[in-house]
């Protein structure tokens, strides 16, 4: 019987996820909360299920005859416990049900971290106001506030003020369904995002990028850069990293990424989930900066039941630069130029999350950005130089201002 991949939440931005998975012979299961999603469209089998339902997927996998012969079940999002119950529930390798779900809650994750002696900020978790106070009172300004379950840069907020410290927590928690805050100390230093597969128990290195941060108090990702200024030996240490990291919260199974920060006092783990990284990393800066493609080698390792390193050996084919598209708060009126921009040599990509008639909000998290742009050069100045010209080309207008706004800066 044909294998299949149970892809669970995946959005319209991974539709050559599921290209990758047929190109290697693998049948594809698909499920989307919205009955709309792109992704559906593609999968041999679409069900249209909330992943977080889990009795619905349960159902689904242990009695539906389409459910045949699943060899891995994966998230592009944080719905590790899903994914998680389901692998134990069919038999397939999987991760502790603490490793799931600390994927999805940092007051576990550094709580284990922490135990084990992995490197990470100092910090605290807040269940009120008052200990926000206390915690400042010891480390001072600035520090960082998270939701302990959120994603997606939602919720949080760099403080630099005591004026601004019960704003911050009260946005931080407010975002949080357990009402639970995470602070930190804020790490001036360079940003990094690290990419492992683990293959029975083993653990293979899958690249690594670098990313810039926009002004607080947000600090949305703006740019990220692939191949990393990170020297042959840093690399490795980030990669070691991430495998203790990975392995100290119960995690050996499958694919993981984490965020790192390098300050002055050397690397810092900032968090790990059991997935790859984003469709930005995952389908564009590492496969055509590093010809590291990490779908394509997993699949092509459950196709096979063999893992083919050399896939996931960097090999330099340029510089490749993923830039934030911005446009003014308002409706979005007109979008121009973009088949034109889309033909300027270096271009590879404009990925749109925004379309005439959606509403442009002040960027608050990764879901508020409007777009991306992806280009590539030789080196980053041919890069760079490819983005300045997609810049003066192409412009978003919004009702509010009905002045053309250049996206990118």
């Amino acid at each position: 019987m044909q294998k299949s991949v149970l892809l669970i939440g995946m959005g319209d931005l991974t539709g050559p996820v599921l290209e990758k998975a047929h190109n290697r012979g693998l049948r594809v299961i698909a499920t989307n909360r919205n009955p709309q999603a792109k992704t559906l469209k593609q999968a041999d089998v679409p069900l249209v299920i909330d992943g977080t339902d889990i009795e619905s997927l349960l159902a689904f996998v242990l009695t539906d005859p389409r459910a045949g012969n699943i060899v891995d079940v994966y998230a592009g999002t944080e719905l590790f416990l899903s994914v998680n119950i389901l692998k134990l529930a069919l038999g397939i390798p999987a991760n502790s049900i603490q490793g799931a779900f600390a994927g999805q809650h940092k007051v576990v994750m550094l709580d284990a971290w922490r135990k084990a002696g992995v490197p990470v900020p100092r910090g605290a978790t807040l269940r009120g106001l008052d200990e926000a106070y206390r915690f400042v009172d010891r480390t001072g300004f600035p520090v960082i506030l998270k939701p302990a379950d959120g994603h997606s840069a939602i919720g949080v907020r760099v403080v630099w003020r005591v004026e601004d410290l019960a704003d911050g927590f009260k946005h931080a928690v407010s975002v949080s369904t357990t009402n639970m805050v995470v602070m930190e100390e804020y790490i001036k230093g360079s940003l990094h995002d690290v990419n492992g597969i683990f293959i029975e128990g083993k653990f293979y290195p899958a690249g690594v990028s670098d990313k810039s941060a926009g002004l607080p108090p947000a600090c949305i990702v703006e740019v990220v850069e692939c191949p990393t200024r990170l020297t042959r030996s840093q690399q490795e240490r980030v990669y070691e990293l991430l495998e203790n990291g990975s392995r100290a919260l119960g995690i050996s199974a499958g694919p993981v990424k984490c965020d790192i920060i390098w300050g002055q006092d050397g690397p810092r783990l900032l968090e790990v989930a059991p997935r790859f990284h984003g469709e930005l990393g995952s389908l564009y800066l590492l496969p055509l900066a590093q010809g590291i493609d990490m779908y394509d080698s997993y699949f092509h390792y459950l196709s096979t039941g063999h893992i083919d390193e050399q896939m996931l050996t960097p090999k330099l084919k340029g510089h490749v630069v993923v830039r934030m598209i911005n446009a003014k708060p308002g409706k979005i009126v007109h979008i121009d130029h973009l088949k034109e921009a889309q033909t300027i040599p270096g271009i590879e990509a404009v990925l749109m999350q925004k379309y005439i008639g959606d509403h442009v909000q002040p960027v608050a998290s990764n879901y508020d950005i409007p777009g991306y742009v992806v280009a590539r050069g030789q080196n980053r100045e041919a890069a760079m130089t490819s983005l300045q010209e997609f810049e003066s080309l192409f412009n978003i207008v919004t009702e509010k201002s009905h002045e053309a706004t250049q996206n990118c800066r």
